[in-house]
């Protein structure tokens, strides 16, 4: 794990520990207990997920080799994943109408919500993740009663807001394509007038960011887009404000001022408004939701998709915002979208095999150019040696650069008579 990897890991386990914190804390306070209490609760559940959830589902996939992160990328599973979602979702609608006499429009809502995110979801994560964070999110909510009513309008402008920059991050994948640059420019104009009416629509202009940040490797590519979509976002933003403060009537300056006051502080009224909305166990029932997306700190860091970072940053505002308002846990039902996110990449993360990850971070074989022999080893019928060799030995032939005349190749030396020395 690289240096940049081990900073990013840390800050997302703070966030993630911090989301996690304020869950339990909310429902130690609904049940009346102590700080003690509230200790021991957050350290039993974690435990208790890790050691009956995590690590019986994470052998499993070890020994029968699942993949599931690559479930539904192409073919035949996204077709599945979707149609489970939509028949789950009509049986919970129906229910949920039934249960809970909720208002048919409060339901259509809710209903059209999270089909916006489920797509969305799938836009960016792969459909089985997708499919895991729109039930993690909407399931618990179907059944919230009154709770409905009040926050599935808010739910419906994240859907459409994630479907849009899902279609652009979608979009930005087919660089050369102007349905790419038009799908970004629509998603910035949603964006801006959106933020004209609610702060809390920064978090997407994050989202966007993390998907530029990942999708995109050409730097001049990468502020072409940025440009692109900070433009259109500024020129709706601003188009919102101005005719919010003509609908208004009297001051132009300060009706703007004023318009731009409500939209920053009505997250924060919506949030505080919030604490008698929710049961008991409908904080129990949210509570996987932060136990899976606290599962997907345990990936191989080295091959991890950079899927959950997309929703890192804008996790991280809406959590400083749900803090700095002291939400409950139903007052942070439209920033649940992003945490449903990191659960449903916490999901793949716990049913993936440790083999597919020692596959993946295994250095790839050099290939080495082996020495051609001199005799071809189908000629001599043996197979051929896959390990280097050193070259054969060539004989070779010596001459001489001087060759004499036949006449002058004569060895014998003749001796004088008077010669008389001793051999």
């Amino acid at each position: 794990m690289g240096k940049k990897d081990r900073f990013i890991w840390v800050f997302e386990a703070c966030v993630l520990c911090l989301c996690y914190s304020q869950a339990t804390s909310a429902l130690t306070r609904r049940m009346g207990q102590t700080v003690q209490v509230y200790l021991v609760l957050t350290a039993v559940l974690a435990v208790a997920a890790m050691l009956f959830l995590y690590l019986p589902v994470k052998l499993l996939a070890g020994r029968f080799g699942w993949a599931p992160e690559h479930m539904g990328v192409r073919g035949k599973g996204a077709g599945i994943c979707a149609l489970l979602f939509v028949v789950l979702l009509a049986g919970l609608c129906t229910l949920g109408r039934t249960l809970c006499y909720a208002d048919v429009r409060a339901v259509a809502e809710w209903a059209a919500a999270a089909l916006l995110s489920f797509l969305g979801f799938s836009l960016l994560l792969t459909p089985l993740c997708a499919l895991i964070a729109s039930a993690a999110v909407f399931v618990p909510a179907l059944f919230g009663g009154g709770f409905l009513a009040e926050e599935g309008l808010g739910c419906l402008m994240c859907g459409v807001l994630l479907f849009f920059h899902g279609l652009a991050a979608a979009g930005m994948r087919r660089e050369g394509k102007m349905a790419g640059w038009i799908l970004l420019l629509l998603a910035g104009v949603l964006c801006g007038l959106t933020l004209s009416r609610d702060f809390l629509a920064f978090a997407f202009p994050l989202l966007f960011l993390s998907c530029l940040l990942c999708e995109t490797k050409s730097r001049p590519l990468f502020w072409a887009r940025f440009t692109c979509y900070g433009c259109a976002l500024l020129c709706a933003l601003s188009a919102g404000l101005l005719a919010g403060s003509l609908w208004m009537g009297g001051n132009f300056s300060d009706n703007v001022l004023l318009f731009v006051s409500q939209a920053f502080s009505r997250p924060f009224l919506r949030r505080a408004n919030q604490e008698t909305a929710a049961l008991l166990w409908e904080h129990w029932a949210l509570l996987p939701l932060y136990l899976l997306a606290i599962f997907s700190l345990f990936d191989n860091r080295t091959v991890r998709r950079a899927d959950d970072r997309l929703f890192l940053l804008p996790l991280t505002f809406v959590s400083i915002l749900n803090l700095l308002a002291a939400a409950s846990l139903y007052g942070q039902c439209d920033s649940l979208i992003f945490l449903g996110a990191m659960a449903g990449c916490g999901f793949g993360q716990m049913c993936r095999a440790q083999k597919e990850i020692e596959e993946e971070t295994a250095p790839l074989p050099v290939e080495e150019e082996l020495p051609k022999p001199d005799t071809p080893a189908a000629e001599e019928g043996f197979l051929p040696n896959p390990l280097p060799v050193p070259k054969r030995h060539t004989p070779r032939e010596m001459s001489y650069a001087f060759e004499p005349d036949p006449t002058q190749m004569r060895y014998d030396v003749e001796v004088s008579p008077d010669d008389d020395f001793d051999l």
